[in-house]
């Protein structure tokens, strides 16, 4: 889910949490400790009027208008509200500028664009330790699958957290994982991979069987290879 900015007086807004999030990225100091709480007394105690007024002008209003482009699938819209939001904010080391620029990535990804590679690969050298990685490193993954650099896939697949993924993405993960291992002649691991696809109802299920049941062959287990192939041959 996409953060927004809220006028609520429980959610403090947009710039309380430009300031946190630069603090948070540095030693703690007991001024940065007052500044924090003075900035948040302050905002506590603008009218409600005074707070919706600042949410309504940039760069707020335009990263929220990027959320509900997003949120609409318009992404190409989308993505060039974030750029806009990213020139007006001017702080790569803010979260939110941070966010902006992993969202343009799936914006990338989404309209098929020739620089989702590109842009996803400035991302992970701009943001290594962001907890957005684990999302872009998959979608690192499918691109350097689609351009059949297995080993290169297979390393940034390593770096997926599965649990996080949807199931329909667990399965494509699991697939593409395991066609990596395969090509890279990791037979036990690819095997574990493609068994966590096989038997379900998605489109990967039968071409995971099948691999499944060659690497039973290949290691000399043929009543279980038979066993993969019979089962391929049900499901048709």
């Amino acid at each position: 889910m996409l953060i927004k900015f809220e006028t609520n007086r429980n959610r403090p807004a947009m710039y309380i949490y430009f300031y946190l999030s630069n603090y948070f990225r540095n030693k703690m100091k007991k001024s940065h400790i007052v500044s924090i709480f003075i900035m948040v007394v302050l905002w506590m105690t603008l009218p409600l009027t005074a707070q919706e007024t600042l949410i309504h002008e940039p760069p707020q209003s335009t990263y929220n208008e990027a959320v509900s482009l997003f949120e609409q699938k318009n992404y190409a819209s989308a993505q060039r509200m974030f750029e806009k939001f990213k020139q007006q904010l001017n702080d790569p080391t803010n979260a939110f500028y941070e966010n902006a620029a992993y969202f343009q990535v799936e914006c990338a990804v989404r309209l098929g664009s020739k620089n989702a590679f590109n842009r996803a690969t400035a991302f992970e050298s701009a943001y290594p330790e962001s907890g957005w990685m684990p999302a872009i490193r998959f979608e690192l993954g499918k691109m350097y699958f689609k351009k059949r650099k297995y080993s290169e896939a297979l390393k940034a697949f390593k770096d997926v957290s599965p649990n996080k993924l949807s199931r329909e993405q667990q399965t494509e993960y699991y697939y593409k994982k395991g066609y990596c291992e395969l090509q890279a002649d990791r037979l036990d691991a690819a095997a574990g991979s493609f068994s966590k696809v096989a038997g379900t109802k998605s489109s990967y299920a039968q071409p995971a069987t099948y691999y499944l049941a060659y690497i039973h062959y290949k290691n000399g287990d043929y009543q279980k290879a038979l066993e993969e192939f019979k089962a391929l041959t049900n499901s048709r």
